[in-house]
């Protein structure tokens, strides 16, 4: 549990779903199980069975009932439309992402900090057939796990980790 679960200001219902749905984001394309949560997140199964019915609730998160495992749900999509500043900053980097990867045959990502993580915000397929580490968009990692996320993790200060 983090030291922002502790703070007695009555947000910790919201910083433990906004964990949960991270934790859900960065999980694999198949989704991730109750259990997978509740470890990941130092839950007990009940309290992250009843954030994770919340979630569903709100249409924030999916649950394949063949599966029994949770994945990003369509709000969660729509919610992401509206972030425009990420939209503005994408679109004003694509063509540069792009004609890299066409220039040099290999896959390109754009990669933004979110936090002490890093996610995905674009993707160029290249023509190689060689992948080092694939991202998807969307996805996040730990700043330093892959190139783009070292790559940010130099340019951050002490002080931008502090602030995650």
């Amino acid at each position: 549990m983090s030291d922002s679960d502790k703070k007695p200001d009555g947000t910790q219902a919201i910083r433990r779903a906004a964990a949960i749905l991270k934790q859900i984001a960065r999980g694999p394309e198949a989704g991730v199980s109750l259990r997978d949560v509740s470890e990941a997140m130092g839950l007990s199964r009940s309290t992250a069975h009843r954030i994770l019915r919340c979630l569903l609730d709100e249409k924030l998160i999916e649950h394949g009932s063949d599966s029994r495992r949770y994945v990003i749900g369509g709000l969660t999509y729509e919610l992401g439309l509206a972030a425009t500043n990420r939209q503005h900053e994408v679109m004003r980097w694509r063509s540069t992402v792009d004609a890299l990867s066409k220039q040099t045959g290999a896959t390109i990502s754009l990669m933004g900090r979110s936090g002490n993580e890093c996610v995905c915000l674009y993707k160029a397929e290249g023509s190689s057939v060689v992948r080092v580490i694939p991202v998807e968009v969307g996805q996040r990692r730990p700043l330093g796990v892959g190139a783009g996320a070292t790559a940010l993790l130099a340019s951050t200060t002490d002080g931008d980790l502090d602030r995650g």
